[in-house]
């Protein structure tokens, strides 16, 4: 594709999404219901496209931007930090309150919120199917899960849950994954 032409793309998806924002400051959560698919989706959906965008950033400075209110919109930021991304997985077992409000004071306690209740469904619901694609890629990759303990179908829940609304990659969940494997 040539620059122009991901120019064009890119400013659709920034049209769109400023749209949604404005709907969002006039109707509030409301406006999830629109959709076929839900926030979690359109989080997955816009996340995707930034990610495949990604690559002509230098090229398309629209890119930046659009990444930028991609992340304010379904995230709560317009960037995630190493320090936020590690704050994120320190949720997986426990959002007490001190983690909480350290949360908060990042910007993205509604995110992690609804992450939580996404993979408390699964947990609840035992949902393998959502988790068994991860944890077998964690698995090539030298991580092992005991699944005869509640704690890793926990984890692998939530994991399976930022990864998907963050439209992360195998690689970059893993890379993640790993840095904070110590404290999870």
């Amino acid at each position: 594709m040539t620059p122009d032409e991901i120019s064009v793309i890119t400013a659709d998806k920034l049209h769109n999404i400023r749209s949604i924002q404005v709907d969002l400051n006039e109707k509030g959560e409301s406006v999830w219901s629109r959709f076929n698919r839900g926030k979690r989706e359109q989080s997955w959906y816009y996340m995707s496209v930034v990610r495949e965008l990604e690559s002509f950033k230098k090229e398309v400075s629209l890119v930046r931007v659009l990444k930028k209110e991609v992340f304010q919109l379904f995230v709560g930021k317009k960037k995630l930090t190493v320090k936020e991304i590690d704050a994120l997985f320190s949720c997986s077992y426990d959002c007490n309150e001190k983690r909480q409000r350290e949360i908060e004071s990042m910007g993205i306690l509604g995110f992690v919120k609804e992450a939580l209740t996404y993979a408390d469904d699964t947990y609840i619901n035992a949902d393998y199917n959502k988790v068994s694609p991860l944890m077998e890629s964690l698995r090539k990759q030298g991580i092992d899960f005991e699944m005869n303990s509640d704690g890793s179908f926990i984890l692998l829940s939530y994991c399976a849950e930022l990864k998907h609304r963050l439209a992360w990659s195998d690689k970059t969940l893993y890379k993640h994954f790993k840095r904070n494997l110590k404290n999870l």
